[in-house]
């Protein structure tokens, strides 16, 4: 399904509201490929500068960080089993990473990730937790086959590895380095936003406290807002009006989409006048604002027309 002004970043089975053509809880895997196409090398540069600038702040890299690259032009690439979004440089003989970001929206899941022992020993993690003493190097190994791992460690859905939160994880991907967070709310700290303290009581895990504090020096905090206002501004002085992505889609149509899917699953937060101009009318009007059943009573109440998507008039 081509990216259109209508287009729904919607799950298969979720709700839509015919009516305004956004939906409150979109399809995060999809969107953040789409955020990283347009800071990829297929569009206009000054376009992807803006994209990078809004995702990593200050904390945006001004050149490559190997010794042997001197490279300052920089794609995104979106992985499904590493960070969202990895900034690399561009430079097809260098391609090193150099920044990644993890895009952790409201009710998103607090996911965990299978990791080595070493990933609790950095400073990403504040203080070297006393239970790591107890853990077997092997427990975080791809070959560890124990049917049921007698660690006191959290462990993964398989109950047979470590696990330590997704964006500690990630730090040590390639070279050690700090994950950016993009959520909702400026308030938030790593620790709470994946319940890393969640082992901290015996009663979760019947083995022994397991407490874990990240380090939010590692994990710098950028709220959807931010990003969004920083996107807006990078954008201001551009003409993205005929601009077409590798495939054809219209780049500005695809800008706005972006717009009014993170915005909407962000909780509506207060944008600037100049981010909230690339919203539609009709996403500011849809009372459509949170997925529940609630939420889709009140917005059918209030004049919205809520179908389930393979009821959506446009669907793929």
């Amino acid at each position: 399904m081509s990216v259109t002004t209508e287009t729904v970043y919607c799950l298969r089975g979720t709700w839509v509201c015919q009516t305004h053509s956004v939906t409150a809880k979109f399809d995060e895997g999809n969107l953040n490929a789409h955020v990283a196409e347009l800071a990829s090398g297929s569009v206009d540069p000054a376009v992807a500068r803006a994209v990078v600038a809004a995702i990593w702040g200050d904390e945006t890299p001004t050149r490559c960080k190997s010794l042997n690259c001197s490279s300052r032009a920089f794609t995104v690439v979106s992985s499904g089993d590493d960070a969202d979004w990895i900034l690399v440089c561009a430079d097809s003989a260098c391609g090193r990473q150099v920044a990644r970001a993890e895009h952790k929206p409201r009710s998103a899941p607090r996911q965990w990730s299978r990791a080595s022992v070493e990933t609790l020993r950095t400073d990403a993690v504040v203080g070297c937790p006393a239970w790591i003493a107890d853990v077997a190097d092997s427990c975080g190994r791809v070959d560890h086959t124990d049917d049921q791992c007698a660690g006191s460690h959290p462990w993964d859905v398989s109950g047979k590895h470590l696990a330590v939160p997704q964006v500690l994880a990630y730090t040590l991907r390639d070279d050690f380095m700090p994950v950016t967070i993009v959520c909702d709310s400026a308030d938030s700290n790593p620790t709470a936003i994946y319940d890393a303290n969640h082992f901290a009581d015996p009663g979760q895990t019947g083995r022994t406290a397991m407490p874990l504090t990240l380090n939010p020096d590692f994990f710098p905090i950028r709220t959807t807002a931010t990003v969004l206002n920083d996107l807006a501004a990078g954008l201001a002085d551009l003409d993205l009006v005929g601009q077409k992505l590798v495939d054809g889609t219209d780049l500005r149509a695809t800008v706005i989409a972006v717009f009014e899917a993170m915005w909407l699953r962000a909780g509506t937060p207060p944008l600037s006048p100049l981010a909230e101009s690339w919203i539609r009318p009709e996403a500011l009007n849809c009372q459509y604002r949170t997925a529940s059943i609630a939420g889709r009573t009140l917005a059918a109440s209030l004049g919205c027309e809520i179908v389930p998507w393979a009821r959506y008039r446009g669907a793929a």
